[in-house]
């Protein structure tokens, strides 16, 4: 009503294990299946990660890290109150995702191996200082991000291998993602 679309232009709303067609024989001969096959209309890969995980109960997180990283936990009704940088998107007319997400996850490693040549992501930390390293590399959707922000190094005093640059690499994705775990349950009460 607000945008003035009429309701009619709106595809309809549909639960995710709904049969929405069938396998066409170019797609299926493309595919390697038989025609015919049941299509069910699924969900993202964030929904489908998190319950790919054993994790569609409220009580369970799922915490991922592909290109990006990020942690998830389904609710039976929405979260929309305090966000502190969550997001809450509706999955089924009772079921809706609860997470918080970064641009930052395992293509932070791939830029540790190309820019920094980090062969190992483990160190000793008890032999060296590690820096703490800040993963906003790729632009940020956390609730602490401005564009002006970017990767930073925060450097002990005295320098660290390329392996201790690496363990700080992973660190500042495992702590980032800490952070985000603290801001769900916190939503979630």
């Amino acid at each position: 009503e607000a945008l003035r679309i009429e309701i009619a232009l709106l595809p309809p709303l549909i639960e995710p294990t709904d049969v929405i067609g069938q396998l066409s024989d170019p797609t299926a001969a493309l595919l390697n299946l038989p025609a015919g096959l049941p299509v069910v209309a699924g969900g993202g890969d964030g929904f489908l990660a998190t319950l790919g995980s054993g994790c569609e109960a409220p009580d369970r997180t799922a915490i991922t890290v592909g290109t990006t990283a990020s942690v998830r936990r389904f609710s039976p009704v929405p979260s929309i109150g305090d966000r502190r940088g969550t997001y809450c998107y509706r999955y089924a007319s009772n079921s809706f995702l609860v997470g918080a997400a970064s641009n930052n996850g395992g293509n932070v490693l791939d830029w540790a191996r190309r820019e920094l040549g980090v062969t190992s992501f483990e160190a000793n930390p008890a032999a060296e200082e590690l820096p703490l390293f800040l993963p906003h590399l790729h632009g940020e959707r956390s609730p602490f991000w401005t564009s002006t922000k970017e990767a930073r190094w925060i450097l002990p005093a005295c320098g660290a291998t390329i392996d201790g640059l690496g363990r700080s690499v992973v660190e500042g994705v495992a702590f980032q993602l800490g952070i985000y775990y603290e801001r769900v349950t916190e939503v979630m009460g």
